[in-house]
Protein backbone atom coordinates (compact mmCIF):
# COMPACT_ATOMS: atom_id res chain seq x y z
CA UNK A 1 0.00 0.00 0.00
CA UNK A 2 1.62 3.74 -1.31
CA UNK A 3 1.18 5.66 1.82
CA UNK A 4 -0.17 9.27 1.37
CA UNK A 5 3.12 11.52 2.19
CA UNK A 6 0.97 15.31 2.78
CA UNK A 7 -0.69 15.65 6.50
CA UNK A 8 -3.76 16.59 4.20
CA UNK A 9 -3.37 13.28 1.91
CA UNK A 10 -3.14 11.43 5.34
CA UNK A 11 -5.73 12.75 7.11
CA UNK A 12 -8.26 12.27 3.89
CA UNK A 13 -7.07 8.91 3.86
CA UNK A 14 -7.51 8.18 8.02
CA UNK A 15 -11.06 9.99 7.47
CA UNK A 16 -11.91 7.41 3.73
CA UNK A 17 -11.17 4.24 6.17
CA UNK A 18 -13.94 5.13 8.35
CA UNK A 19 -16.30 5.97 5.90
CA UNK A 20 -15.71 2.68 4.11
CA UNK A 21 -15.90 0.76 7.91
CA UNK A 22 -19.31 -0.60 8.38
CA UNK A 23 -18.53 -0.07 11.86
CA UNK A 24 -16.05 2.07 14.79
CA UNK A 25 -12.59 1.15 14.48
CA UNK A 26 -10.33 0.97 16.99
CA UNK A 27 -7.21 2.73 16.85
CA UNK A 28 -5.12 -0.26 16.54
CA UNK A 29 -7.42 -1.18 13.35
CA UNK A 30 -7.10 2.10 11.92
CA UNK A 31 -2.97 1.56 12.30
CA UNK A 32 -3.68 -1.86 10.37
CA UNK A 33 -6.17 -0.38 7.86
CA UNK A 34 -4.06 2.92 6.81
CA UNK A 35 -0.65 1.44 7.14
CA UNK A 36 0.54 4.62 9.03
CA UNK A 37 2.49 5.01 12.27
CA UNK A 38 -0.26 5.05 15.48
CA UNK A 39 1.38 8.31 16.74
CA UNK A 40 0.57 9.90 12.88
CA UNK A 41 -2.83 8.05 12.80
CA UNK A 42 -3.82 8.93 16.78
CA UNK A 43 -2.48 12.86 15.80
CA UNK A 44 -4.28 12.88 12.39
CA UNK A 45 -7.79 11.19 14.15
CA UNK A 46 -7.69 13.39 17.32
CA UNK A 47 -7.71 16.58 14.89
CA UNK A 48 -11.04 14.85 12.89
CA UNK A 49 -12.60 14.64 16.33
CA UNK A 50 -11.82 17.96 17.21
CA UNK A 51 -13.27 19.39 14.08
CA UNK A 52 -16.50 17.58 13.62
CA UNK A 53 -15.44 14.86 10.86
CA UNK A 54 -14.98 11.73 13.08
CA UNK A 55 -16.22 10.82 16.53
CA UNK A 56 -14.75 8.82 19.60
CA UNK A 57 -16.92 6.33 21.10
CA UNK A 58 -16.56 3.24 23.56
CA UNK A 59 -16.12 0.92 20.74
CA UNK A 60 -13.13 3.13 18.85
CA UNK A 61 -13.82 5.53 15.63
CA UNK A 62 -16.31 6.41 13.92
CA UNK A 63 -18.11 9.09 11.66
CA UNK A 64 -18.81 12.67 12.99
CA UNK A 65 -21.82 14.98 12.71
CA UNK A 66 -20.05 17.06 9.12
CA UNK A 67 -19.78 13.89 6.96
CA UNK A 68 -23.60 13.00 7.89
CA UNK A 69 -24.33 16.75 7.84
CA UNK A 70 -23.10 17.07 4.42
CA UNK A 71 -24.68 13.73 3.30
CA UNK A 72 -27.87 15.14 4.45
CA UNK A 73 -27.25 18.02 2.41
CA UNK A 74 -26.33 16.52 -0.88
CA UNK A 75 -29.47 14.81 -0.34
CA UNK A 76 -31.83 17.61 0.15
CA UNK A 77 -30.12 19.24 -2.86
CA UNK A 78 -30.65 16.02 -5.01
CA UNK A 79 -33.98 16.44 -4.10
CA UNK A 80 -34.65 20.31 -4.66
CA UNK A 81 -33.16 19.88 -8.53
CA UNK A 82 -35.80 17.45 -8.83
CA UNK A 83 -38.62 19.02 -7.72
CA UNK A 84 -37.54 22.24 -9.09
CA UNK A 85 -36.36 20.95 -12.60
CA UNK A 86 -40.40 21.47 -14.13
CA UNK A 87 -40.76 24.86 -12.92
CA UNK A 88 -37.44 25.77 -14.13
CA UNK A 89 -38.00 24.63 -17.45
CA UNK A 90 -41.48 26.23 -17.68
CA UNK A 91 -39.82 29.35 -16.77
CA UNK A 92 -37.19 29.34 -19.24
CA UNK A 93 -39.56 28.41 -21.74
CA UNK A 94 -41.97 31.38 -21.36
CA UNK A 95 -39.46 34.06 -20.41
CA UNK A 96 -36.85 32.85 -22.61
CA UNK A 97 -33.70 33.83 -20.18
CA UNK A 98 -31.78 31.33 -18.53
CA UNK A 99 -32.70 30.07 -15.04
CA UNK A 100 -30.55 29.02 -12.29
CA UNK A 101 -31.00 27.26 -9.35
CA UNK A 102 -28.15 27.48 -6.06
CA UNK A 103 -28.23 26.83 -3.04
CA UNK A 104 -26.56 28.51 0.21
CA UNK A 105 -23.42 27.18 1.95
CA UNK A 106 -21.78 27.06 5.29
CA UNK A 107 -19.90 29.86 4.28
CA UNK A 108 -22.11 32.11 2.52
CA UNK A 109 -21.69 31.30 -0.99
CA UNK A 110 -23.88 30.56 -3.35
CA UNK A 111 -23.76 27.09 -5.10
CA UNK A 112 -25.38 26.14 -8.26
CA UNK A 113 -27.24 23.10 -8.90
CA UNK A 114 -28.68 23.99 -12.16
CA UNK A 115 -28.22 26.25 -15.11
CA UNK A 116 -31.16 25.89 -17.97
CA UNK A 117 -30.17 28.32 -21.03
CA UNK A 118 -32.32 29.24 -23.18
CA UNK A 119 -33.13 28.00 -27.00
CA UNK A 120 -30.61 30.76 -28.09
CA UNK A 121 -27.69 32.24 -25.92
CA UNK A 122 -25.73 35.25 -26.03
CA UNK A 123 -22.07 33.97 -26.40
CA UNK A 124 -19.74 34.79 -23.15
CA UNK A 125 -22.12 35.57 -21.00
CA UNK A 126 -22.46 34.36 -17.41
CA UNK A 127 -19.87 32.46 -15.98
CA UNK A 128 -22.13 30.54 -14.21
CA UNK A 129 -21.68 26.34 -14.13
CA UNK A 130 -23.48 23.20 -12.23
CA UNK A 131 -21.51 23.26 -9.15
CA UNK A 132 -19.51 26.26 -9.19
CA UNK A 133 -20.17 29.07 -6.55
CA UNK A 134 -20.05 32.69 -6.38
CA UNK A 135 -20.77 35.56 -3.33
CA UNK A 136 -23.77 35.35 -2.12
CA UNK A 137 -24.24 38.99 -1.13
CA UNK A 138 -23.03 40.19 -5.54
CA UNK A 139 -25.37 37.84 -7.01
CA UNK A 140 -29.66 37.15 -6.79
CA UNK A 141 -30.16 34.02 -5.97
CA UNK A 142 -27.44 34.72 -2.91
CA UNK A 143 -29.34 38.19 -1.55
CA UNK A 144 -32.70 36.70 -2.20
CA UNK A 145 -31.54 33.76 0.65
CA UNK A 146 -29.86 36.25 2.82
CA UNK A 147 -32.54 38.08 3.16
CA UNK A 148 -34.28 35.42 4.83
CA UNK A 149 -31.59 34.55 6.86
CA UNK A 150 -32.55 34.94 11.30
CA UNK A 151 -30.38 37.70 12.57
CA UNK A 152 -28.03 35.76 13.95
CA UNK A 153 -26.89 34.09 10.83
CA UNK A 154 -26.96 37.36 9.15
CA UNK A 155 -25.17 38.64 11.86
CA UNK A 156 -22.49 35.57 11.35
CA UNK A 157 -22.51 36.54 7.84
CA UNK A 158 -21.50 40.47 8.25
CA UNK A 159 -18.93 39.42 10.66
CA UNK A 160 -17.36 36.63 8.61
CA UNK A 161 -17.85 37.81 4.70
CA UNK A 162 -15.39 40.28 3.20
CA UNK A 163 -17.71 42.50 0.74
CA UNK A 164 -15.33 42.78 -2.60
CA UNK A 165 -16.25 44.40 -4.95
CA UNK A 166 -16.59 42.00 -8.39
CA UNK A 167 -17.54 44.87 -11.03
CA UNK A 168 -18.20 48.97 -10.58
CA UNK A 169 -22.04 48.21 -9.14
CA UNK A 170 -20.58 45.66 -6.53
CA UNK A 171 -22.70 46.45 -3.25
CA UNK A 172 -19.28 46.36 -0.94
CA UNK A 173 -21.08 48.81 2.00
CA UNK A 174 -22.69 46.58 4.89
CA UNK A 175 -25.31 49.44 5.55
CA UNK A 176 -25.67 49.44 1.69
CA UNK A 177 -26.78 45.70 1.68
CA UNK A 178 -28.37 45.79 4.29
CA UNK A 179 -30.94 48.37 3.23
CA UNK A 180 -30.98 46.10 -0.20
CA UNK A 181 -32.03 43.14 1.34
CA UNK A 182 -34.76 45.09 3.27
CA UNK A 183 -35.63 46.08 0.03
CA UNK A 184 -35.83 41.99 -0.98
CA UNK A 185 -37.85 41.40 2.17
CA UNK A 186 -40.34 43.76 1.45
CA UNK A 187 -41.06 43.11 -2.24
CA UNK A 188 -40.80 39.29 -2.17
CA UNK A 189 -37.40 39.17 -4.79
CA UNK A 190 -34.07 40.26 -5.58
CA UNK A 191 -32.30 42.09 -8.44
CA UNK A 192 -29.07 41.62 -9.20
CA UNK A 193 -27.60 44.68 -11.66
CA UNK A 194 -24.45 43.61 -12.84
CA UNK A 195 -23.23 43.25 -9.70
CA UNK A 196 -21.41 39.93 -10.16
CA UNK A 197 -20.70 39.85 -13.54
CA UNK A 198 -20.52 43.30 -15.87
CA UNK A 199 -23.34 43.20 -18.85
CA UNK A 200 -25.58 40.53 -16.53
CA UNK A 201 -28.74 41.18 -14.80
CA UNK A 202 -30.99 39.03 -13.01
CA UNK A 203 -34.10 38.37 -10.51
CA UNK A 204 -33.95 35.90 -7.88
CA UNK A 205 -36.64 34.62 -5.12
CA UNK A 206 -35.90 32.37 -2.22
CA UNK A 207 -37.00 28.92 -1.91
CA UNK A 208 -38.58 28.59 2.28
CA UNK A 209 -38.26 25.60 4.19
CA UNK A 210 -40.71 25.18 7.45
CA UNK A 211 -39.09 27.74 9.37
CA UNK A 212 -38.78 30.20 7.05
CA UNK A 213 -35.43 29.21 5.75
CA UNK A 214 -33.55 29.48 2.52
CA UNK A 215 -33.43 26.15 1.25
CA UNK A 216 -32.64 27.20 -2.32
CA UNK A 217 -33.29 29.97 -4.77
CA UNK A 218 -34.04 30.55 -8.17
CA UNK A 219 -33.57 33.24 -10.42
CA UNK A 220 -33.72 34.29 -14.29
CA UNK A 221 -30.79 35.73 -16.03
CA UNK A 222 -29.85 37.47 -19.31
CA UNK A 223 -28.28 40.37 -20.53
CA UNK A 224 -29.28 43.33 -18.86
CA UNK A 225 -30.26 45.08 -21.90
CA UNK A 226 -32.34 42.27 -22.42
CA UNK A 227 -33.06 41.90 -18.66
CA UNK A 228 -34.73 45.54 -18.54
CA UNK A 229 -37.80 44.40 -20.16
CA UNK A 230 -38.61 41.95 -17.63
CA UNK A 231 -37.94 44.81 -14.75
CA UNK A 232 -40.14 47.46 -16.91
CA UNK A 233 -43.60 48.44 -14.42
CA UNK A 234 -45.33 46.21 -16.54
CA UNK A 235 -43.65 43.18 -16.29
CA UNK A 236 -44.80 39.72 -15.00
CA UNK A 237 -41.64 38.20 -14.83
CA UNK A 238 -40.69 38.80 -10.89
CA UNK A 239 -43.99 37.60 -10.36
CA UNK A 240 -43.47 34.38 -12.36
CA UNK A 241 -40.17 33.97 -10.67
CA UNK A 242 -41.78 34.82 -6.86
CA UNK A 243 -44.84 32.18 -7.96
CA UNK A 244 -42.44 29.35 -8.85
CA UNK A 245 -40.31 29.99 -5.48
CA UNK A 246 -43.50 30.00 -3.83
CA UNK A 247 -45.01 26.99 -4.90
CA UNK A 248 -41.51 25.17 -4.59
CA UNK A 249 -41.53 26.63 -0.70
CA UNK A 250 -45.01 24.43 -0.05
CA UNK A 251 -43.17 21.17 -1.10
CA UNK A 252 -40.70 21.91 1.07
CA UNK A 253 -43.18 22.97 4.39
CA UNK A 254 -42.28 26.26 3.76
CA UNK A 255 -45.22 29.27 3.81
CA UNK A 256 -47.98 29.08 1.66
CA UNK A 257 -48.36 32.81 1.45
CA UNK A 258 -45.53 35.38 0.47
CA UNK A 259 -43.92 36.35 3.66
Amino acid sequence: MEVPRTAFSKGLFVLETLVDAAEPLSLSALVERTGLPKTTVYRLVSVLVERGWAKETGRGYGLGYLPLRAAASLERSLDIRHEALPFLTKLRDELDETVHLATLDQEFRVVYLEKIVPHVQAVGLMRSRVGSTAPAYATGVGKAMLACLSEPELSRFFAQVRLVAYTDRTITDPKALEADLDQVRRRGYAICDEEHEAGVACIAAAIRGRQGEPVAAISLSGPAHRMARHLGKDSKSPADVRGAALALSTMFGGPHQPV
